[in-house]
């Protein structure tokens, strides 16, 4: 998703009584096509021509990510929307992190932090074992197309 604009140190000013008050605020493109989830919820399960195309927009963004060095651990058909032309765009980065590793992990491609939407989580992250970003956001990404494909969640 695309940040079109941004400011910390804005001021909005109330009608009533004309007070100011500082403000931050984020302007990010439109993605008129809602969520992923909402499509399947209205429809069910999806044609598997459609879903692999969905699913092959999705990897690609996932792939682009962790060629950069960086984890979702949030992935969910919530977090797919549809933009232009329906492709799928990956939103909400609230949780990502460098796929090397944080803090005591850094170095070692390793997190300890649970994050992320449990019907989506991979097991080591429901455990609360060590785990590697990119492998909970492949994990999360199978949930994801057997939804697509079924209807209905795995677990």
């Amino acid at each position: 998703m695309k940040l079109i604009d941004y400011s910390e140190e804005s001021k909005e000013t109330r009608r009533e009584d004309g007070e100011s008050r500082k403000i931050c605020y984020i302007v990010m493109e439109l993605l008129p096509g809602g969520e992923v989830f909402d499509l399947i919820y209205e429809t069910g399960e999806l044609e598997e021509n459609l879903a692999r195309r969905f699913f092959r927009e999705m990897l690609m963004g996932v792939q682009h990510m962790h060629a950069r060095g960086k984890a979702h651990r949030d992935l969910k058909l919530e977090n797919m929307m549809f933009g232009e032309n329906n492709k799928v765009v990956i939103i909400d980065f609230g949780f990502v992190t460098d796929t090397k590793g944080v803090g005591q992990l850094q170095g070692t491609g390793y997190h300890k932090k649970r994050c992320g939407t449990p019907g989506y989580m991979a097991p080591e992250l429901l455990k609360g074992d060590i785990y590697k970003g990119t492998d909970v956001d492949l994990f999360a990404l199978a949930v994801i197309l057997f939804i697509m494909v079924t209807g209905s969640p795995p677990f």
